[in-house]
């Protein structure tokens, strides 16, 4: 299935000046993210399965939505996860919440891992963290969101008879 996103400008009379939609291509998954982000002056969109309401603060989603792939370590001593170019993946941390993590990102130059990105990251117990990874004409750049987790219901002011 695909969802039809009018992109552009509207006329004087608010009418759109391009009437043609840009299809996203949506994945059949019971919750949906679409990503949205300028590469250049063209509006680029992804649509990818969301685990959200099931995911923990150590549950992390990787999105790398370049044309290479880029290898990402969170925390010094834990393996580095591979995200293959234009695809995205859940990553489990294994590093402690409620402190930070160095992280570091690679790329490949020349047949060897090259880091392009090294930081100090939080971790925080109670969301989760997208990683998002857009190309930028030959740069790539890394956007790191936090996400409330879904809590339990609020119950304030029921009352139960």
């Amino acid at each position: 299935a695909a969802l039809p996103l009018h992109v552009g400008a509207l006329d004087a009379k608010k009418k759109l000046t391009n009437a043609s939609p840009t299809l996203i291509s949506m994945p059949d998954a019971p919750s949906v993210l679409i990503l949205g982000w300028m590469s250049g002056e063209t509006p680029r969109f992804l649509a990818i399965p969301d685990p959200y309401g099931t995911a923990k603060g150590d549950d992390w989603l990787l999105i790398n939505s370049t044309t290479t792939p880029v290898a990402l370590q969170i925390g010094a001593n834990s393996k580095p996860v591979v995200i293959t170019a234009s695809s995205h993946q859940a990553h489990h941390i294994t590093v402690p919440s409620n402190g930070g993590a160095a992280v570091t990102l690679a790329d490949r130059k020349n047949g060897e891992w090259q880091t392009f990105y090294s930081t100090y990251w939080p971790i925080h117990p109670d969301k989760r963290c997208l990683i998002l990874l857009v190309q930028d004409n030959d740069r790539i750049r890394v956007k790191q969101i936090f996400d409330e987790l879904p809590g339990e219901p609020e119950t304030a002011g029921v009352t139960n008879h």
